[in-house]
């Protein structure tokens, strides 16, 4: 099996697809894994080398007490692109993975030839921050599970199929409940959080690469749209679609994929 070997963590990923062409990294959000993505590795693969990872703490990754914060996951992830000697990539986040490949875009756009944002919980304003704030403060181990699997169900979609809903519950049960409370805490645990306007504005202005933003409401492609920075950005809404809208409507999802990497420059290709 795969991992990237530090002193005290193993991260897990998996490389398949051709070496040849643009590198994608999936990057999945909080209480999932790298499972999150079969729905789109086979069609990515045809083309394009894909990398999918699971996060510090999640999935076949470690935890051994070490940090789990947004900065930590970043670092892990600069890392791996470094050892697989991948200069840049079209990094694809969903949830809170989206939030951390913004910040990768946003820090290290050399590293960045595209970004791919899936439903991101970002630009809170006042009244949900302070509600997440509360969220933050009342989740630790002991009930983490529990509040986990609660917020989750309630992201659903209303078309959701049931065998989803059922995955993504049970694999809640898998993560450890330290690293799902230790994730909300450095997540929204802060009203100066990178998730809460106006930080969130300050970091989508700082992406520079072209975005796919796929959102489950014509009111957050709107909220993407209004602030793009490149010409070749796209903002779509997948109305109707819970929050793994890549799994609920993964042929729509892969086809605009495939077709916003195909628009992108070949110096982005580089």
């Amino acid at each position: 099996m795969p991992f990237l070997h530090s002193r005290d963590l193993d991260l897990f990923y998996t490389d398949d697809g051709p070496a040849a062409g643009l590198p994608v990294l999936l990057v999945h959000g909080w209480a999932c894994d790298s499972h999150d993505w079969s729905f789109q590795i086979p069609a990515l693969a045809e083309t394009h080398r894909v990398i999918a990872v699971d996060l510090r703490g999640h999935g076949s990754s470690t935890y051994r007490g070490e940090e789990i914060t947004l900065r930590a996951f970043v670092a892990d992830l600069l890392g791996l692109l470094e050892q697989l000697d991948v200069e840049r990539a079209v990094i694809v986040g969903h949830s809170m993975g989206a939030v951390i490949a913004s910040i990768v875009a946003a820090r290290h756009p050399e590293r960045t030839a595209a970004l791919v944002v899936i439903d991101p919980p970002y630009a809170f304003g006042a009244g949900d921050a302070a509600a997440n704030l509360d969220f933050a403060a009342r989740i630790g181990p002991g009930n983490a599970t529990r509040l986990a699997a609660e917020r989750l169900r309630g992201a659903e979609g209303p078309a959701t199929p049931a065998a989803l809903i059922t995955y993504h519950q049970r694999r809640i049960e898998s993560v450890d409940p330290r690293v799902l409370a230790a994730a909300v805490h450095d997540v929204h645990g802060s009203l100066d959080s990178v998730v809460n306007s106006p930080q969130t504005e300050q970091l989508v202005a700082r992406r520079r690469s072209p975005v796919l933003a796929a959102s489950t409401s014509e009111e957050g492609a709107a909220w993407e749209r209004a602030r793009f920075s490149s010409e070749t950005s796209v903002a779509l809404a997948f109305e109707g679609a819970g929050h793994w809208l890549h799994q609920e409507r993964p042929a729509e999802f892969n086809r605009a994929l495939l077709d916003f990497i195909g628009t992108l420059s070949s110096s982005a290709r580089l």
